[in-house]
């Protein structure tokens, strides 16, 4: 009997070791996820084109494209993060305008900056989240 005692024991050890694993595989792709959501909403703003009228005053970019670089306060202020309880990512920026841009407000027209970004990267991160579990689950397996 004593040898089932200390069968399950084993398996219990093994299986939090598989979890302690899971989690830090997820953290990792999670991290490397919001990561390049972020380096994507910067490169979309540095893409577009500042544009000045012909008086020399700037120009907003055009309705449903991301906003030019003016000052650079809202590319310099884009943050990501994971939150190790939740498992869970966030990106985002301490640029109180950020959200006008984004979404748009009565009088001016969206310039969508992090939705697109997310939306470029999310079937590469759920794969990568996908991969690095599997991966997990295959060495210790073994």
């Amino acid at each position: 009997m004593s040898d089932v005692v200390e069968g399950v024991e084993a398996l219990e050890r093994k299986l939090d070791d598989i979890g302690r694993s899971v989690r830090l595989a997820v953290l990792r792709a999670l991290h490397e996820g919001v990561r390049a959501i972020a380096v994507d909403a910067r490169n979309s703003m540095r893409a577009t084109k500042v544009r000045w009228s012909e008086k020399g005053n700037y120009k907003a970019s055009l309705p449903g494209y991301p906003p030019a670089i003016r000052t650079g306060y809202l590319h310099d202020s884009i943050v990501f993060g994971v939150d190790t309880t939740r498992l869970s990512g966030v990106v985002g920026t301490n640029a109180s305008y950020g959200k006008y841009l984004e979404f748009g407000t009565r009088y001016m027209e969206p310039r969508p900056w992090l939705y697109p970004a997310y939306a470029r990267n999310k079937r590469k991160i759920l794969g990568a989240l996908n991969s690095s579990i599997r991966n997990v689950l295959r060495r210790s397996g073994r």
